[in-house]
């Protein structure tokens, strides 16, 4: 008697979850981490949507809202670049189909405030938001470093450092990349929901998504009002953020974002 044969959805949960473990896997360089964990949240975020696409054919082709939830996500302010930061992943949450609004706690001390981003979407796109946004912190902060050592370098050689020189090519970069990572993503849906014919299942089931996120925003959070603009920044460190961005997760990123910054 053989074991039982994994069915195909059991299948892809099983591959994502080898692919986050792996990504969690202390023995593995950064670059590996990186490219493990967005390869699992892509294909999350594949999963999620075949699943939803197979819940209406099972239910003869009739759409139903899927269930909106929120996540907080918690913003590292270290160097008081958590304007720059958020901006970042703002750009990338709503490629991603989501909304949100984020929270400054402002206390006594500088090192004690605390910045949240409360992230709203169906819960399916939650699940790979979970997945992404570590990934993606993971390289932002890496590269973003590597990125205000060699300005700073490069100002010291040229005889043009001043005292902000670091800071700013560092959210020069850190905004560049979350841009170039949404560029990225709103490219892979665009190609996702054009395999999909208009007036079928799978472009009913996106289309919906759309539509149930803004009415839901237009209902509960319709006193939303913009933040605070961005920090002071180096545009070169913003380009350099931005190939790196659109590279991401990508066979060659480590030789990619090496280039970008180097």
């Amino acid at each position: 008697m053989t074991d039982q044969q994994p069915t195909a959805s059991e299948s892809k949960i099983n591959q994502i979850k080898a692919l986050f473990a792996k990504g969690n896997d202390p023995g593995v360089t950064p670059e590996e981490a990186e490219i493990y964990l967005s390869k699992a949240a892509e294909l999350m975020e594949r999963y999620n949507l075949d699943e939803a696409i197979l819940q209406v054919e099972a239910a003869g082709g009739v759409v139903t809202n899927e269930e909106i939830v929120k996540f907080r996500w918690t913003i590292n302010t270290k160097g008081g670049h958590a304007i720059s930061r958020r901006t970042a992943y703002f750009a990338v949450i709503h490629a991603m189909g989501a909304r949100g609004y984020y929270v400054e706690a402002k206390k006594q001390r500088y090192v004690d405030r605390e910045m949240t981003i409360t992230i709203i979407a169906q819960a399916s796109v939650i699940e790979s938001i979970k997945l992404f946004l570590p990934a993606m912190e993971l390289t932002m902060e890496r590269l973003a470093d590597q990125e205000a050592k060699r300005a700073t370098r490069e100002a010291k050689y040229y005889g043009t450092l001043y005292s902000n020189t670091g800071c700013n090519a560092r959210r020069g970069f850190m905004i560049g990349f979350g841009e170039g990572i949404a560029e990225r993503i709103r490219a892979s849906h665009k190609a996702i929901k054009d395999q999909y014919q208009a007036g079928s299942t799978g472009a009913l089931v996106l289309a919906n998504r759309v539509t149930a996120l803004d009415t839901y925003m237009d209902k509960n959070h319709s006193d939303l009002v913009p933040g605070r603009g961005r920090q002071r920044f180096d545009e070169g460190s913003r380009h350099l953020g931005k190939q790196a961005g659109r590279a991401y997760a990508s066979p060659n990123l480590g030789s990619t974002g090496q280039k970008a910054i180097g």
